[in-house]
């Protein structure tokens, strides 16, 4: 039900952001796809805080494993990924900080979430996996957010 409410959500997002023309800078392209999201999402169920990103720069078939913010227990806590025009598919898994594998987003879309409720302390660290990209290489990024 969390899933479908949140695709609902993210194709909202995307009949409001609008195609960039070819060449565009391909970080404002994803800045104005996370600026969309937060402002539906404060719209429509209440307060995001962010507490870290990290940009991703991938060829097809790549990952790479990054640090996130430290989390603290009992918390609500969303990774949100977006990819620029050229990502066709984005995947996102994250890590409690034992190493073992909390959370995961494996669909065929561009704009992975993991919700995380519940959580131990600890630094949480998440791994992006550019599994379609048209170009050489593509943007992404990842943000953490306390869901309030």
């Amino acid at each position: 039900m969390q899933r479908h409410r949140l695709a609902s959500l993210l194709a909202a997002v995307g009949a409001c952001v609008a195609a960039p023309a070819f060449g565009q800078d391909r970080a404002a392209d994803v800045e104005r796809q996370f600026g969309a999201f937060e402002a539906q999402w404060r719209g429509d169920r209440g307060n995001l805080t962010r507490l870290g990103s990290a940009s991703i720069r991938l060829r097809e078939n790549a990952w790479q494993r990054y640090r996130g913010p430290p989390l603290e227990e009992g918390g609500k806590y969303m990774f949100v990924g977006f990819c620029d025009q050229y990502c066709t598919d984005l995947n996102l898994e994250v890590f409690e900080p034992w190493g073992q594998v909390v959370g995961s987003d494996f669909l065929d879309d561009a704009n992975p979430i993991v919700t995380l409720r519940d959580v131990r302390t600890g630094t949480y660290t998440f791994r992006g996996v550019m599994k379609g990209c048209s170009q050489g290489a593509c943007l992404a990024e990842v943000r953490v957010y306390r869901v309030d």
